[in-house]
């Protein structure tokens, strides 16, 4: 029997077939050439080679998500040209759903050789990346008329785009202005993300790692490392956003450099929603987080320390200067987080201009005297040192700051906020101190006893 294809069954199996598988290209060529067809389901140059450029444009053309496959190899980009946004010169333009998968972090590169940025992610796109490593991105406009031309190193996700991060690296890139790892106005979601070394303009360029753009509309990291990125402000983040939803969960912000404020998080006028869970802010030159009070920022089992700010009216901490007066007032708040140890001239952890800019909802372990001005919590500890030990691998993705024995951050904080697991990964609440009662201990790290910092035997 003949069906006919617009007959009942014919349309019937058609539905139950499902959707139209997606296309996979496998890239064989590090070459920089273009498709010779964009559109006709063959990924091919010239020379009848799949290379990255013609399977993006390929893919872009193709009705359907796609799959992109590269192998082992430093993938260069060498087409000079701008303003172009069909992925035929310069940046990688992305306008369909994409699925690209390399070897591992340490075998698949896409380099751009500072030539321009490695992806520009446009309205309608949605690129998932996974176990590759995106470097040597540059943006090299200074004051173009659309501002967000002049974000972007890396990766440049414009609104209605979107980006999906797992397992990749993010390192050296570059920008003249402002993000110089990742720029996003649309939606950004990572986890075993690496964010290493991207450089934004230090005198005044915002988002060494991540700019958070004023159209973004959702922002999730899970794992991830922001390291030695640098920026005039926000050298880890910054963040412009006026409505996203900015959930940061078992990440470490670390090492990073900030002319100016924030060296791991700058947060400028908007009224974002910002979680923290389980993340560990160190080592970050221009203080740990600096606030406008706006955004709404809640850090929860946080450990905030070894921070350094060199102006008197920064925080090596935290620092916000606005006050409840301020539109759209919100104040930072901590609980079962540690906020010791940070540095600046003026000998404050912290720096506020109004009272109850930073609060404590409980288990806070902070430095004594007015060193960081919060209003007190339930269950806050003041001391002297926070009993954390030097930053090191002690198990999970992330390095942490184990907590030394005898800490007072070990089976202190408050029970109806305790977290499930640690920054890690460990499971909370463990016995820490061997009195037979387990409780959560205050910071990102759970210690247990008896056990090495990695948590086995």
């Amino acid at each position: 029997m003949t069906l006919k294809a617009s007959s009942p069954i014919a349309l019937l199996i058609l539905c139950l077939a499902g959707p139209v598988a997606a296309a996979k290209f496998a890239v064989v060529s590090l070459a920089d050439t273009l498709d010779v067809v964009p559109g006709d389901g063959v990924c091919a140059d010239e020379s009848a080679a799949c290379t990255l450029r013609a399977a993006i444009q390929e893919a872009n053309a193709s009705a359907g998500p796609d799959a992109i496959e590269l192998g082992p190899g430093i993938h260069l980009l060498t087409r000079a040209g701008s303003l172009e946004n069909l992925a035929a010169s310069g940046d990688l333009d992305v306008t369909s759903e994409i699925d690209m998968a390399g070897a591992s972090t340490a075998a698949t590169s896409i380099d751009a050789d500072s030539l321009d940025r490695v992806f520009d992610v446009r309205s309608g796109g949605l690129l998932r990346l996974r176990t590759l490593s995106v470097t040597g991105g540059w943006q090299a406009l200074l004051n173009p008329p659309d501002m967000v031309e002049r974000t972007g190193g890396g990766l440049l996700v414009r609104a209605g785009g979107g980006i999906e991060l797992d397992d990749v690296r993010i390192h050296d890139n570059g920008s003249n202005r402002d993000g110089a790892g990742v720029s996003v106005f649309g939606s950004l979601s990572a986890t075993r993300l690496r964010m290493h070394a991207n450089l934004a303009n230090p005198s005044f360029g915002v988002g060494g790692a991540l700019y958070i753009g004023n159209t973004a509309t959702l922002f999730e990291l899970e794992e991830c490392e922001l390291t030695e990125n640098r920026a005039g402000a926000g050298a880890g983040i910054y963040g412009d956003g006026t409505n996203p939803s900015i959930t940061i969960r078992r990440c470490l912000i670390a090492g990073n450099d900030a002319g100016n404020d924030g060296g791991s998080i700058a947060l400028n006028t908007g009224n974002a929603h910002w979680l923290l869970q389980n993340v560990t802010i160190s080592g970050n030159q221009g203080g740990g987080i600096f606030g406008d009070g706006g955004h709404q920022l809640r850090c929860e089992h946080c450990t905030i320390t070894a921070n350094h700010s060199s102006s008197p009216n920064g925080g090596g901490a935290i620092a916000d200067v606005r006050g409840p007066s301020s539109a759209n007032f919100s104040a930072i708040t901590l609980v079962n987080s540690i906020a010791a140890g940070n540095t600046q001239p003026s000998g404050n952890e912290c720096h506020v201009v109004f009272s109850n800019v930073i609060v404590s909802a409980g288990g806070t372990l902070r430095a004594p005297g007015n060193a960081c001005r919060m209003s007190a919590g339930p269950g806050d500890l003041i001391v002297a040192s926070p009993g954390v030990e030097a930053l090191l691998d002690n198990g999970g993705y992330t390095r942490t700051h184990a907590l030394d024995v005898g800490s007072p951050a070990i089976d202190a904080a408050q029970a109806a906020h305790c977290a499930t697991i640690d920054q890690r990964g460990m499971p909370r609440p463990i016995d820490g101190n061997g009195d037979g009662d387990a409780r959560c201990d205050i910071g990102a790290y759970e210690r247990a006893a008896g056990l090495f910092e990695d948590g086995f035997e």
